[in-house]
């Protein structure tokens, strides 16, 4: 599943795709532009397995696989993007039937080596879903995340 949108990212100030699909656990990737660019595309790609361009599979229970792109090969650098938040959702149920508190759950990403975890923090829950945040960093930590 391939969720996609173009939207513009201008210099200092905040760009909120927003992700809908109910398949999706990321609801938003937020950019903060360190220059205006235009328009641009950033997706979720929701896997069924692990990533193909990860060499390590995790050694810790995966709710959902996830690529995140923004735009083509090479925009996604510190000279282009000044900040990035990902928000996003965990099955409440997943979470309990794993043993897992909310401050169990964290964002990793892929780093082409290893995985590397984002400071990440639960936001809010209510019957069906909790909520977390990746607290924003500078871009360069968000290439890829999986």
């Amino acid at each position: 599943m391939i969720e996609k949108y173009d939207l513009q990212i201008s210099k200092d100030v905040l760009t909120s795709y927003r992700f809908t699909h109910e398949k999706n656990p990321i609801m938003f990737v937020n950019i903060t532009g360190n220059t205006s660019i235009g328009i641009i595309t950033t997706s979720a790609e929701v896997l069924k397995n692990t990533s193909t361009l990860v060499k390590l599979a995790p050694e810790w229970p995966v709710y959902k696989n996830v690529n995140i792109w923004v735009g083509t090969s090479g925009f996604a650098t510190p000279k282009n993007i000044k900040e990035a938040l990902i928000k996003f959702r965990v099955e409440s149920s997943w979470i309990s039937s794993n043993n897992f508190a909310g401050s169990d759950i964290k964002l990793l990403r892929w780093d082409g080596n290893q995985w590397v975890t984002l400071e990440t923090s639960e936001k809010d829950k209510d019957s069906t879903y909790t909520y977390f945040e990746e607290r924003p960093m500078h871009f360069r930590h968000l290439l890829s995340v999986d």
